[in-house]
């Protein structure tokens, strides 16, 4: 019996939604191939809080985040992707 080949998918960027395409495509394995491409060193998305403003001193890349050192949410734990890591 032959294997049926797996769908390679590109999912860019491991913020909320790249990391929950992640999760949906890893259930299928059989189907799909995920490669997940992130151009900071870690993920998380905007839910990354970090001192730097402009650019990035480690990339050279432009800053993308929303957070910021005093900032409180007012949503369950459960649902918030910062406070569970």
């Amino acid at each position: 019996m032959t294997e049926t080949p797996r769908i390679r998918v590109a999912v860019v960027g491991t913020g909320a939604a790249g990391l929950v395409a992640l999760r949906h495509l890893r259930d299928r394995l059989e189907a799909f191939q995920p490669v997940a491409f992130e151009q900071t060193p870690h993920v998380g998305g905007t839910w990354v809080y970090t001192d730097d403003v402009g650019i990035d001193s480690t990339t050279g890349r432009p800053v993308h985040s929303s957070m910021y050192r005093d900032m409180h949410v007012n949503i369950p734990k459960e649902v918030s992707p910062k406070l569970l890591s």
